[in-house]
C-alpha cells in the first residue's frame, strides 16, 4: 500500500498557507507592545500613514517582525505592498538572512518567513538550505517562502534535490517545483531519465500535479518502467490529468503483476470517463486482489453514473 500512499503529496493544501508559522512565546510587556503595534498597523487599507511609519522604524524589529508573521496575509493587498516597501528600505532583508542562521528554530522559520514576505531574489539559496533543516517547521516555512518568491532559479538547484532525498525533504521540494508550474516541466523532463528509482517516481508525481501536456508522453512511457512504485506514479498523473489518450494503456495496466499498479490504474481509467474501459473494468471487478475490485468498481460507478454498484467484499 505504500505505492498508493502518495507520500510527496500529502502536504499540498499548506502551499499557500504562509504566514502560520507558530511565533515563540514573548513576555506579557512585548505581547503588549506586540498589540499596540498591530492595532495601529491594522488601521486604514492603503497606503502607510507617517504615525504608522513612524512606529515601524521605531519598534524593535523583533517586534515587527511579529506583527507581519501575525497579521499580513489580513491586511488588503495595497497595505501588504506598502510594508514591504518600508521593510525593504529599512533593511530587514539582511536582518532576515542574519537570523536564519539562528539556534533557535523559531527564529530560523521567523526569518524564512520573512524572507517570503519581502520576496527578496537574495533570499533563495538560504531558503533552499532551509529544505534541509532537521525541524520540520523550518523546512515548511523554507517552502512556503520559495513558493511565494516564485524565482526561476530555484527550479535546477530543486530538481538536484530530488535525487538526494536524504538531504532535502521531497515534499517540501515538490511544493515549490508544483508552485512554479509550466516553467518547471522542461528541467524535470531533462533530468528525469538519469534519477534513481524513488526520485523518478517523485518526478511524475510532480509533473501530475503541474499538468502540463508537455509531461504526457514520459508520463505514458512511465508506465512501462521496470519500478511498480514509478508504474503506479505515472498512472495515478495520467488519471489525474484526464489523459484521455492514454486509455488503451492503462486498461493494459489492469493486467500489471502489482495488485496496487492494477488499482491505480483501475482508479485512473475512472478519472478519464472513457467508454472504452468499460468491458476491461467490469473484467477488473473479478481480480483477486480486493483492492483493485473496489477501484474497478468505484470507476464503473463514475463512468456510468450508477451509485449503486455491487461492492465486491473483502476477503478474510
Amino acid at each position: 500500500m505504500a505505492a498508493l500512499a502518495g507520500i510527496v503529496l500529502a502536504l499540498l493544501p499548506s502551499i499557500f498557507l504562509v504566514g502560520k508559522v507558530r511565533p515563540r512565546a514573548v513576555p506579557d510587556k512585548q505581547m503588549a507592545e506586540i498589540a499596540r503595534l498591530s492595532n495601529a498597523l491594522s488601521r486604514g487599507s492603503g497606503a502607510l500613514s507617517y504615525k504608522q511609519i513612524r512606529l515601524i522604524e521605531k519598534a524593535e524589529p523583533s517586534m515587527v517582525m511579529r506583527v507581519i508573521q501575525n497579521d499580513f496575509f489580513e491586511w488588503s493587498r495595497e497595505r501588504q505592498g506598502a510594508v514591504v516597501n518600508l521593510l525593504a528600505r529599512l533593511g530587514y532583508v539582511d536582518l532576515a538572512l542574519d537570523q536564519i542562521s539562528s539556534q533557535n528554530y523559531q527564529k530560523r522559520a521567523q526569518a524564512a518567513e520573512m524572507l517570503g514576505i519581502l520576496q527578496s531574489p537574495s533570499g533563495v539559496m538560504p531558503l533552499i538550505d532551509l529544505l534541509s533543516d532537521p525541524e520540520e517547521e523550518v523546512r515548511w516555512a523554507a517552502s512556503a517562502a520559495l513558493c511565494r518568491i516564485q524565482e526561476p532559479s530555484v527550479i535546477e538547484p530543486l530538481v538536484k534535490a530530488l535525487e538526494e532525498p536524504t538531504e532535502v525533504t521531497p515534499a517540501r521540494v515538490a511544493e515549490v517545483l508544483i508552485s512554479m508550474g509550466s516553467q518547471a516541466v522542461k528541467p524535470l523532463l531533462d533530468a528525469y531519465p538519469h534519477m534513481e528509482e524513488k526520485a523518478r517516481g517523485i518526478c511524475l508525481e510532480i509533473l501530475g500535479q503541474i499538468g502540463d501536456n508537455q509531461a504526457v508522453e514520459s508520463l505514458i512511457n512511465g508506465i512501462r518502467d521496470e519500478s511498480p512504485w514509478v508504474r503506479s506514479k505515472a498512472v495515478q498523473a495520467l488519471g489525474e490529468m484526464r489523459v484521455i489518450e492514454a486509455g488503451p494503456q492503462l486498461v493494459e495496466v489492469l493486467q500489471d503483476p502489482v495488485p496496487e499498479v492494477r488499482a491505480r490504474a483501475a482508479q485512473a481509467l475512472g478519472y478519464l470517463k472513457w467508454w472504452g474501459a468499460l468491458s476491461a473494468l467490469n473484467e477488473a471487478r473479478k481480480d483477486s486482489d480486493w483492492l483493485v475490485r473496489v477501484s474497478a468498481n468505484q470507476a464503473l460507478a463514475t463512468l456510468t453514473g450508477k451509485k449503486n454498484q455491487n461492492s465486491p467484499r473483502r476477503e478474510t
